[in-house]
């Protein structure tokens, strides 16, 4: 007596289904690597970030947008940026554009201290969520993770999610 099973296909579905609407959803089964970020645990982090003493480095930051992706790299000496770049992908040619000079300003956000100033300005801001995930050796936030801005009404503005991270940091002698 032959006994009939399921197709193959037929089981594996629902398993598909179940992953593509987890997937879609945003839900991560392992949880974020950030947290909810607060002053305090940002004051915290700073001063354990001081308190290494590291003033000079070189640090290469990724920025996704809504359609941008961008790096920026940051080179501080003696406490003092030296020198920062930007590129942006280029989607089309699956590939960066030159780098662009950025002035001290347009530079200071990819510094330590600026990644710092980053996560409490959007708190002091508030509209928008803050998470964050912090080195745990030097302490400075690797990834930052913001949310969409809502307007004064509360109205969520679409697209306006950002990541930060931090893709390379060399302490410079």
């Amino acid at each position: 007596m032959s006994r009939q099973h399921a197709p193959l296909s037929l089981v594996r579905r629902p398993l598909f289904l179940a992953l593509l609407l987890i997937v879609l959803s945003g839900c991560s089964l392992f949880g974020s690597a950030t947290k909810p970020a607060s002053f305090g645990q940002n004051n915290t982090q700073r001063q354990a970030w001081e308190r290494l003493g590291i003033t000079s480095y070189r640090t290469l930051i990724e920025v996704k947008r809504y359609k941008e992706r961008r790096r920026v790299e940051a080179i501080v000496q003696d406490g003092r940026l030296v020198r920062a770049t930007l590129r942006y992908w280029n989607e089309k040619n699956r590939d960066w554009e030159p780098p662009l000079e950025l002035s001290d300003q347009q530079g200071e956000p990819y510094t330590v201290p600026g990644l710092f100033e980053m996560v409490g300005g959007e708190l002091a801001g508030q509209q928008r969520s803050v998470a964050v995930q912090y080195d745990e050796r030097y302490h400075f936030p690797v990834l930052i993770e913001l949310g969409n801005v809502h307007d004064e009404s509360g109205q969520v503005m679409p697209d306006t999610k950002v990541i930060v991270r931090v893709l390379e940091f060399e302490p410079l002698k």
